[in-house]
């Protein structure tokens, strides 16, 4: 508790009066790798979560207190990490396609892929930009041979 002077610029009385255990040396333990585990799982998503757990039992010190169960959580912590960076998954058809009309793909090279929706035959077209100015190009588009082609399955 703190007692302050009625403008709380001066503190009057203090009494620390804490009513619970104090935390066990495991808890410690599985929290500190806990906390690494969750920081590597968002970092380098290419990794397995068992080495990932396996290089932060490492890198932590005195880990011996863990029990298996303390691993399946540490285990089950990284994979909800993980899921919090994906997109939500769409309940609908309507729903996937303004999900992808909203994000923004981008190529290995960081370049924009551009996407163009065909309301009428509910379709939905990607296309690198790249490919698009070479298309472009007045050489290609003085030829006589079709650009593209496509054949509808209706």
């Amino acid at each position: 508790m703190l007692e302050t002077n009625s403008t709380a610029t001066a503190i009057l009385k203090t009494t620390s009066d804490h009513n619970h255990d104090e935390c066990s040396n495991s808890k410690l333990q599985k929290d500190a790798v806990r906390k690494v585990c969750k920081k590597k799982a968002v970092e380098d998503l290419c990794e397995k979560p068992s080495k990932l757990i396996r290089t932060a039992l490492m890198s932590t010190e005195n880990t011996t207190g863990l029990v298996p169960s303390d691993i399946v959580s540490i285990r089950q912590c990284v994979y909800e990490q993980r899921r919090k960076l994906l997109p939500r998954i769409p309940k609908c058809r309507s729903e996937a396609l303004e999900q992808l009309k909203k994000s923004s793909i981008l190529t290995s090279r960081g370049e924009q892929f551009l996407k163009a929706f065909n309301e009428k035959y509910e379709t939905d077209i990607i296309l690198y930009l790249r490919e698009i100015k070479y298309i472009c190009q007045p050489s290609i588009l003085k030829s006589k041979k079709p650009i593209l082609s496509c054949t509808s399955n209706k």
